[in-house]
This record gives structure tokens, sequence and C-alpha cells, in this order.
């Protein structure tokens, strides 16, 4: 039995003081201490930090922290019974405010109406304002295959988001 739980916060959660960069980064590049420059009060401290190891080289660092209240969080992912998806958004390419400006290059619809991105990054498929959510097409997916049969469903305790939505 799998089940893949998704919390969706609409945007009312400070994730950058969830999954933090610890050590062990790339190059020698020092990550944290980019995090707690730009984070300045906000910040957390590496002592504080619950560590956690990733495997190398699939991360820019081998080492991230979270959130000292995250303790359940952190014992699921070391036990191999959850996982972080990290900077998931509504990018389409990257971008910068001159090209932004410029129309140079593509940008998602409502890049500053918090509503549209809250639909948006529930389809992880922001050049297409129209497309169903990503778990509703990951289940039609696993309901068309042939050689194994798979029993899936999906449910939502507030009532039917876009990320729900599927071709079936």
């Amino acid at each position: 039995l799998k089940a893949i739980v998704v919390v969706d916060l609409e945007g009312g959660a400070d994730s950058f003081n969830m999954l933090i960069p610890h050590s062990e980064c790339k190059g020698g590049v020092d990550l944290y201490q980019e995090y707690a420059t730009v984070r300045t009060s906000a910040a957390l401290s590496k002592a504080e930090l619950l560590q956690i190891q990733v495997e190398e080289g699939t991360q820019p660092c081998s080492r991230f922290g979270m959130h000292p209240d995250m303790k359940f969080m952190q014992q699921l992912y070391t036990d191999g019974d959850a996982a972080w998806i990290a900077n998931i958004g509504t990018m389409i390419e990257p971008l910068t405010a001159a090209e932004y400006t410029a129309k140079t290059k593509l940008s998602p619809p409502g890049l500053f109406a918090h509503n549209i991105q809250q639909i948006t990054v529930q389809t992880v498929f922001a050049q297409e304002p129209a497309a169903k959510g990503v778990l509703g097409r990951a289940i039609d997916v696993l309901l068309r295959k042939q050689a194994v049969s798979f029993k899936s469903a999906l449910y939502s305790i507030r009532g039917k988001p876009r990320i729900l939505e599927g071709s079936v």
C-alpha cells in the first residue's frame, strides 16, 4: 500500500525554514550562509536544525537541515517513508526582471496573482492554463497500464482541488 499525501497550505508556509541547505555542498559553496544572509533574523541557526543526509550528487548539498519542530517528518524521511519535493513553482523557464519586462521569455499566467498561482502550481504545467491536475494525470497513467493492474483513487478533505482533476 502506497500513498501520496499533499498538504497544500496555499502559500501559508515558510518553506525556506522547513528545508534548509546545511553543509557538504558542491564546489565548497556555503549555501547555508547564503540562506542565513537572505533570511537575516528569520534564519534558523545550524545548531537547531534537524539534519538529514541525501544521496551524494543528487542535490546541491549532501546534508540539509529541517525545522526543529519537524522531528516526525525527519524520522519519516530517514526511514525512507517520506520525500521532499522542493522549489515547486509555476515558472516555465528561468526569468529575470528585465526579461519579464521585455517579454523575451515565457512567464506563467497571473505571475503576481496569488489565487492564480495557487491553481497553476497544482497542475505543474504553467504554460497550459487549462491543464488538468498533476495527481489526476498521474492516476490516469496508472489506470491505463495494461501489464500491471493498479487500484488507484484520489481523495480530498477540502472540496475538489485542481490537483486531482484528470481525464478519466
